[in-house]
C-alpha cells in the first residue's frame, strides 16, 4: 500500500492547503524538520461506538513531577512571575510555599478566570510545561533546544454529540448566509474543531495531497499499478483500494455547501444573533492578535466533532480513524486538537506575551465549545 501519510507535498500543493485554512501558519524564524514517532493510545472515557482512537499526551501534574525530581525551582518561579504580569497572584501565594504546586494551582485559577466553567468541567483538557528535551520534538518540530514548551490540548476524543443541522436551518431563516458563517466561526478556531469543512481538509491533506478530490491520486496509483504489471481491471481495483477515503463518500455524508472550497464565505456582514456574538468577538480578537510564540504540532486531527447530523458524525469518526491508522502504519505519530507556545524561562517579556497569546486563543476556543455544549444532544445508538 502506498504510504500516503509519508507523502512530501510540493510547495504549490502546500499553498492550496494553507489558503484553505488546514495548514496553519508557523510563526517565527525556525527551520522545520520532518518525522514523527510515539505510541497511539485511546482515551479511557471513550465509547467504542463513537470515538476515534487518539494519542494522549502527559498532563500538567505528570510534568510537574519531573520538575520536582530535577529540583528546578527557578523555572516555576520565573513562570509565576510572568503569569503575575497578566493575572495577579498575591491572593494565592500564601496558600502554598512550594513553587511547583503554586504554579499548578495558579495556572488552574488563571484558566478558570476566563474559560467557561462548563468547558473546563466537561472536556478532558490537558496542559503541559516542559523543556525541549522532554517535549515531543517530532510533533513540535520547530521547538529550539534551549526553549521550553507550553502545550494545551484536548486529552482524548470528546465523546459528545453536537448536531447543528436544525440550528443552522433556524439561522438561515434570518439570513441565508448565516448558517455558513456559523460553521466558519467554528472552523477558524485554532484548536481544531471537526466541522464538515475541517474534516474535508483533513481528508484532502492526508489522502489526496491537498487536491480538491481523489481523482489525481487515484490516477497516479492506477498508473503505478499498470507500470507494475497489473492488467487494467486489477490496476483499477488496487488503485481504488489504496485511496484511503474516496471523495464520493463526502458527497454522500455532507451537503456540498458545508465543505467545498468554492462555496465558502470569507466574511459575513449580516445579522449576528446574540448567541453568536461571543464567538465572533473572540474570533476577531484572535485574528487581530500578533502571534509570536505559538506553534502547531506537525500532525494533528480534530479532537471534537461538530457535525450537521448523526450520519455526518459517524462518517467523520470513520474518516479520522482511517487516516490515523494509515499514519501509524506509515511509521508516523499524531495528536489531536493541540497548540504549543515556545518560551525561554529567562525572558519574562516573552513569557508575558505568551500568556496573552494563550488567553486570547483559549477564549476563542472556549466560546466555540460553549456554543456547541448549548446544542448537545444524545447520540441515538450510544
Amino acid at each position: 500500500m502506498v504510504g500516503i501519510g509519508k507523502t512530501l507535498f510540493r510547495e504549490a500543493e502546500a499553498k492550496k492547503l494553507h489558503d484553505a485554512g488546514f495548514l496553519k501558519p508557523k510563526f517565527g524564524n525556525r527551520s522545520k524538520t520532518s518525522g514523527c514517532s510515539g505510541n497511539r493510545q485511546t482515551g479511557t472515557d471513550t465509547a467504542p461506538s463513537l470515538a476515534p482512537a487518539y494519542l494522549k499526551l502527559p498532563s500538567l501534574n505528570f510534568v510537574q513531577k519531573i520538575i520536582c525530581q530535577s529540583q528546578d525551582i527557578r523555572t516555576p518561579c520565573r513562570i509565576l512571575s510572568a503569569l503575575n504580569g497578566i493575572f495577579p497572584l498575591d491572593r494565592f501565594s500564601s496558600d502554598r510555599n512550594d513553587p511547583v504546586s503554586l504554579l499548578t494551582h495558579c495556572l488552574q485559577k488563571w484558566l478558570e478566570s476566563f474559560m467557561p466553567s462548563d468547558v473546563l468541567d466537561k472536556l478532558n483538557l490537558e496542559l503541559e510545561i516542559c523543556p525541549a528535551a522532554d517535549a515531543d520534538r517530532e510533533l513540535f518540530d520547530e521547538l529550539l533546544e534551549e526553549e521550553y514548551l507550553f502545550r494545551f490540548g484536548i486529552g482524548c476524543f470528546v465523546n459528545r454529540y453536537f448536531p447543528l443541522a436544525e440550528v443552522i436551518a433556524q439561522y438561515n431563516k434570518l439570513d441565508p448566509m448565516l448558517g455558513k458563517y456559523v460553521l466558519k466561526l467554528l472552523s477558524d478556531c485554532p484548536l481544531s474543531i471537526g466541522t464538515p469543512e475541517m474534516i474535508y481538509e483533513c481528508i484532502s491533506f492526508f489522502c489526496w495531497c491537498g487536491e480538491n478530490d481523489d481523482a489525481e491520486i487515484y490516477q497516479e496509483h492506477y498508473q503505478e499499478c499498470l507500470d507494475g504489471g497489473y492488467d487494467e481491471e486489477e490496476a483499477r481495483e488496487v488503485a481504488r483500494e489504496t485511496v484511503i477515503m474516496e471523495y464520493g463518500k463526502l458527497e454522500v455524508n455532507f451537503p456540498e455547501w458545508s465543505f467545498k472550497r468554492d462555496q465558502r464565505i470569507r466574511e459575513y456582514r449580516g445579522i449576528i444573533p446574540d448567541e453568536l456574538k461571543k464567538m465572533e468577538y473572540h474570533r476577531k480578537k484572535y485574528r487581530r492578535m500578533k502571534k509570536v510564540t505559538s506553534m502547531y504540532p506537525s500532525v494533528w486531527y480534530p479532537g471534537i466533532i461538530a457535525p450537521l447530523d448523526q450520519r455526518g458524525f459517524d462518517f467523520s469518526c470513520e474518516a479520522i480513524n482511517r487516516i490515523s491508522d494509515n499514519q501509524i502504519q506509515s511509521g508516523g505519530n499524531y495528536t489531536l486538537s493541540s497548540l504549543g507556545w515556545s518560551f525561554l524561562p529567562s525572558g519574562r517579556k516573552q513569557m508575558v506575551q505568551m500568556f496573552r497569546e494563550i488567553q486570547t486563543t483559549l477564549e476563542y476556543f472556549g466560546a466555540c465549545i460553549e456554543f456547541l455544549l448549548n446544542h448537545e444532544m444524545e447520540y441515538a445508538n450510544a
